[in-house]
């Protein structure tokens, strides 16, 4: 998890962008992981996947300039409904797993993993767009590591 997440307006057309801050200094796996992800979303373009725009590296911080999604995440939308005692319709939660699967499907066939899928790493747009976001333990497999992929247990 990240040590800070920030919404700045950014100079683009008045668009919101997400600043997503990772300490780099002492803690080695969280310097990993902002840097994986930093790797990973630069590589993806996606409708359903929350965009990358640049990295920054700021006093010993990398800060990972983002989309907003304004709707907040999937477990804040379920959370909102429960609290109203309003449940989400049939049609809205196929529509985002519907939007999940297509974004699933978009990074496997760049050998993504995300590894971390829950409602707290699904994005929703006001338009009710989902975005899958959070890729910081992410793993890209090589061709060395199709093999592993394919592997069964059980």
């Amino acid at each position: 998890e990240a040590s800070e997440d920030s919404a700045e307006q950014g100079s683009g057309g008045g668009e919101f962008r997400v600043i997503k801050e990772v300490e780099l200094r002492g803690d080695e796996r969280r310097r990993a992981e902002g840097l994986r992800e930093a790797e990973v979303l630069k590589s993806l373009l996606h409708p359903n996947i929350i965009a990358y725009h640049e990295v920054l590296f700021v006093d010993g911080r990398l800060c990972i300039v983002m989309e907003y999604a304004a709707g907040g995440d999937l477990a804040g939308a379920i959370a909102a409904r429960r609290a109203r005692s309003c449940r989400f319709l049939e049609r809205e939660a196929m529509a985002v797993f519907v939007q999940l699967a297509i974004a699933l499907q978009y990074i496997h066939q760049r050998r993504v993993l995300h590894r971390d899928l829950k409602s707290k790493n699904v994005f929703l747009t006001r338009a009710g767009v989902a975005k899958l976001g959070d890729f910081g333990i992410a793993k890209v497999f090589g061709a060395a590591d199709a093999s592993l992929t394919a592997t069964q247990v059980g």
